[in-house]
């Protein structure tokens, strides 16, 4: 009788070993969607480029404006949220003592998520081309007239932060 048992609780082990080692299905991920992977995550600006180029003084159009942003915008932190609001955050360094450490404008996906409109405190909007939303990565675009130039320059920025 002792046999039987044994061999009853040996079986019975296989049985729930060769199940629990059955091969599942792999099931994809659900992808997240763009506000997923944009809110509250906090970004840091770490690239900004210009095309055509920037006349910087240096008499040869500048694509690279990184280097000429101060280092008290640099350290500047952005996190949007589902709420519709976007949280700009002055960092250790504020660029004007008296300005606010943190304020909020609002912001929203349109067409599709692939266009962020931001309307920034003084009712001012403006939109933003998504490049990149990853996650960690967000990156953007927008156009503005250069009217400093003669004739006036159709300019395209391109934002790139990070988490």
């Amino acid at each position: 009788m002792k046999n039987i048992k044994n061999l009853f609780v040996i079986g019975l082990g296989l049985v729930v070993i060769s199940v629990s080692c059955k091969k599942k299905e792999d099931t994809p991920a659900p992808s997240a969607s763009k506000t997923e992977l944009l809110c509250n995550k906090t970004y840091t600006m770490k690239a900004l480029t210009a095309n055509p180029g920037v006349n910087m003084g240096t008499g040869t159009p500048v694509t690279d404006l990184f280097s000429y942003i101060p280092a008290c915008s640099k350290d500047d932190k952005i996190t949007f949220k589902t709420t519709g609001k976007v949280t700009t955050d002055e960092g250790a360094s504020k660029c004007t003592a008296t300005d606010p450490q943190s304020y909020d404008e609002d912001w929203k996906f349109t067409t599709n998520e692939s266009i962020i409109e931001l309307t920034d405190k003084d009712g001012k909007k403006k939109n933003y081309t998504v490049i990149t939303i990853d996650g960690t990565t967000f990156k953007t675009s927008y156009v503005e007239d250069d009217s400093s130039t003669t004739p006036p320059t159709k300019r395209t920025y391109t934002v790139t932060m990070q988490k």
